[in-house]
Protein backbone atom coordinates (compact mmCIF):
# COMPACT_ATOMS: atom_id res chain seq x y z
CA UNK A 1 0.00 0.00 0.00
CA UNK A 2 2.92 2.37 0.87
CA UNK A 3 4.15 2.04 -2.69
CA UNK A 4 0.77 2.90 -4.33
CA UNK A 5 0.77 5.79 -1.74
CA UNK A 6 4.13 7.22 -2.41
CA UNK A 7 3.24 7.20 -6.24
CA UNK A 8 0.48 9.08 -6.21
CA UNK A 9 1.75 11.49 -3.88
CA UNK A 10 5.31 12.04 -6.54
CA UNK A 11 2.42 12.32 -9.15
CA UNK A 12 0.70 15.30 -7.40
CA UNK A 13 3.66 17.12 -5.91
CA UNK A 14 5.50 16.22 -9.69
CA UNK A 15 2.50 18.27 -11.25
CA UNK A 16 2.54 21.15 -8.68
CA UNK A 17 6.26 21.88 -8.69
CA UNK A 18 6.56 21.83 -13.00
CA UNK A 19 3.29 23.47 -12.94
CA UNK A 20 4.99 26.56 -15.23
CA UNK A 21 8.23 25.33 -15.73
CA UNK A 22 7.35 22.06 -17.37
CA UNK A 23 9.28 22.61 -20.63
CA UNK A 24 12.16 23.29 -18.52
CA UNK A 25 12.15 19.98 -17.62
CA UNK A 26 11.22 18.40 -21.11
CA UNK A 27 7.42 18.23 -21.54
CA UNK A 28 5.27 19.43 -24.15
CA UNK A 29 1.94 21.04 -22.66
CA UNK A 30 -0.09 18.28 -23.72
CA UNK A 31 2.29 15.93 -22.60
CA UNK A 32 2.83 17.37 -19.11
CA UNK A 33 -1.17 18.11 -18.82
CA UNK A 34 -1.47 13.93 -19.99
CA UNK A 35 1.17 13.29 -17.15
CA UNK A 36 -0.96 15.08 -14.74
CA UNK A 37 -3.94 13.26 -15.73
CA UNK A 38 -2.19 10.16 -14.53
CA UNK A 39 -3.27 10.97 -10.40
CA UNK A 40 -6.82 11.48 -11.44
CA UNK A 41 -6.69 8.16 -13.29
CA UNK A 42 -4.88 6.24 -10.68
CA UNK A 43 -6.13 7.68 -7.53
CA UNK A 44 -9.61 7.37 -8.82
CA UNK A 45 -8.83 3.92 -9.46
CA UNK A 46 -6.87 2.84 -6.57
CA UNK A 47 -9.84 4.25 -4.05
CA UNK A 48 -12.67 2.52 -6.62
CA UNK A 49 -10.48 -0.80 -5.49
CA UNK A 50 -10.62 0.21 -1.69
CA UNK A 51 -13.96 0.73 -1.31
CA UNK A 52 -15.13 -2.03 -3.21
CA UNK A 53 -12.65 -4.94 -2.23
CA UNK A 54 -10.41 -4.04 0.89
CA UNK A 55 -12.36 -1.65 3.21
CA UNK A 56 -15.38 -4.58 3.30
CA UNK A 57 -12.50 -6.88 4.73
CA UNK A 58 -11.53 -4.47 7.41
CA UNK A 59 -15.01 -2.99 8.46
CA UNK A 60 -16.11 -5.75 10.17
CA UNK A 61 -12.84 -5.36 12.64
CA UNK A 62 -11.33 -1.43 12.39
CA UNK A 63 -14.01 1.40 12.65
CA UNK A 64 -11.91 3.77 10.74
CA UNK A 65 -12.87 1.51 7.30
CA UNK A 66 -17.09 1.57 8.14
CA UNK A 67 -19.60 3.24 6.28
CA UNK A 68 -19.41 7.30 7.02
CA UNK A 69 -16.41 6.83 8.94
CA UNK A 70 -13.12 8.33 8.11
CA UNK A 71 -11.34 6.79 5.55
CA UNK A 72 -14.71 6.90 3.46
CA UNK A 73 -15.28 10.30 4.45
CA UNK A 74 -11.95 11.35 3.41
CA UNK A 75 -12.24 9.47 0.05
CA UNK A 76 -15.30 11.88 -0.65
CA UNK A 77 -13.52 14.85 0.07
CA UNK A 78 -10.28 14.17 -1.81
CA UNK A 79 -12.50 13.39 -4.91
CA UNK A 80 -14.52 16.91 -4.78
CA UNK A 81 -10.54 18.17 -5.35
CA UNK A 82 -9.95 15.60 -7.98
CA UNK A 83 -12.82 16.14 -9.89
CA UNK A 84 -12.33 19.86 -10.09
CA UNK A 85 -8.57 18.99 -11.34
CA UNK A 86 -10.01 16.83 -13.80
CA UNK A 87 -12.20 19.27 -15.53
CA UNK A 88 -9.72 21.91 -15.33
CA UNK A 89 -7.35 19.06 -17.26
CA UNK A 90 -9.52 18.33 -19.56
CA UNK A 91 -10.28 21.95 -20.64
CA UNK A 92 -6.87 22.64 -21.42
CA UNK A 93 -6.03 19.61 -23.19
CA UNK A 94 -9.26 20.24 -25.14
CA UNK A 95 -8.15 23.98 -25.47
CA UNK A 96 -4.39 25.29 -23.93
CA UNK A 97 -5.21 28.60 -23.68
CA UNK A 98 -7.15 27.56 -20.79
CA UNK A 99 -4.00 26.70 -18.99
CA UNK A 100 -3.05 28.34 -16.10
CA UNK A 101 0.07 27.04 -13.82
CA UNK A 102 -1.84 29.19 -10.87
CA UNK A 103 -5.32 27.66 -11.11
CA UNK A 104 -3.70 24.24 -11.43
CA UNK A 105 -1.78 24.82 -8.23
CA UNK A 106 -4.86 26.57 -6.72
CA UNK A 107 -6.65 23.33 -7.18
CA UNK A 108 -3.70 21.20 -5.91
CA UNK A 109 -3.38 22.92 -2.84
CA UNK A 110 -7.54 22.51 -2.68
CA UNK A 111 -7.21 19.24 -1.67
CA UNK A 112 -3.50 18.88 -0.78
CA UNK A 113 -3.92 18.67 2.67
CA UNK A 114 -6.83 15.72 3.11
CA UNK A 115 -4.81 13.74 0.22
CA UNK A 116 -1.74 13.48 2.44
CA UNK A 117 -3.22 13.16 5.40
CA UNK A 118 -5.02 10.68 4.40
CA UNK A 119 -2.38 8.52 2.94
CA UNK A 120 0.07 8.55 5.48
CA UNK A 121 -3.23 7.51 8.20
CA UNK A 122 -4.37 4.89 5.73
CA UNK A 123 -0.67 3.70 5.57
CA UNK A 124 -0.77 3.83 9.33
CA UNK A 125 -3.74 1.92 9.71
CA UNK A 126 -3.24 -0.96 8.02
CA UNK A 127 0.46 -1.88 9.47
CA UNK A 128 0.06 -5.23 10.98
CA UNK A 129 0.26 -4.54 14.45
CA UNK A 130 -2.76 -2.05 14.11
CA UNK A 131 -4.80 -4.75 12.82
CA UNK A 132 -4.00 -7.04 15.19
CA UNK A 133 -4.87 -4.62 18.03
CA UNK A 134 -8.15 -3.93 16.33
CA UNK A 135 -8.61 -8.13 16.27
CA UNK A 136 -7.27 -9.55 13.18
CA UNK A 137 -4.95 -12.99 13.23
CA UNK A 138 -2.04 -13.42 11.40
CA UNK A 139 -3.90 -15.80 9.01
CA UNK A 140 -6.68 -12.88 8.45
CA UNK A 141 -3.75 -10.41 7.09
CA UNK A 142 -1.82 -12.34 5.47
CA UNK A 143 -5.31 -13.24 3.32
CA UNK A 144 -5.01 -9.28 2.91
CA UNK A 145 -4.41 -8.54 -0.89
CA UNK A 146 -2.36 -5.60 0.00
CA UNK A 147 -0.01 -7.22 1.82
Amino acid sequence: MTRFHNSHKATFNNSYTHAADYADVGYSLKGFLRESYNLVVHLGNHHAIEEAYIFPLLAHKHPAFREGAEHKADHAAIHDGLERYQQFLRASMMDESKYSPEKMREILDSFREPLFRHLDQEVEDLKPETLWKHGFTLDEVRRMPFH
